[in-house]
């Protein structure tokens, strides 16, 4: 097996257990922020980093202006992307896989982090 073989099999087991941690933790123990009150957010002075975690053809189509794709699988291998002194919103379709990249990146020891409740299909319908 070949070394990056063997790192996608182990970020695809990372995940995973990170996924029955989310389920285990429960959608209130994430840190979540609403759609309107994001956009509000987004027009301030210092507006939080949005991270989508889509793959690449779902950010080609529709993204929100700003924000960074770093695809929920890669997200292990680009935390150095990820910054501690600033605010983070992640995003996806429907706040199912940011929810799973805010808990990890809370089992990461980042405390400025919080899931886009509702996720794209959320912000489509401000």
């Amino acid at each position: 097996m070949k070394l990056l073989d063997f790192a996608v099999v182990a970020l695809f087991f990372v995940l995973v257990f990170y996924g029955f941690k989310v389920m285990a933790m429960g959608s209130s123990d994430i840190p979540a922020v609403d759609v309107a009150v994001l956009a509000e957010r987004l027009k301030s002075a210092t507006p939080p980093l949005l991270i989508d975690v889509r793959e690449s053809y779902e950010f080609e189509a529709r993204h929100i202006d700003g924000a960074k794709l770093i695809p929920l699988g890669s997200l292990a291998s680009h935390l150095a992307e990820v910054p501690r002194d600033k605010p983070v919103v992640l995003v996806c379709r429907s706040g199912s896989r940011s929810a799973h990249a805010t808990a990890f990146l809370r089992q990461q020891g980042y405390t400025n982090v919080e899931n886009m409740t509702g996720g794209m299909n959320a912000w489509s319908r401000l």
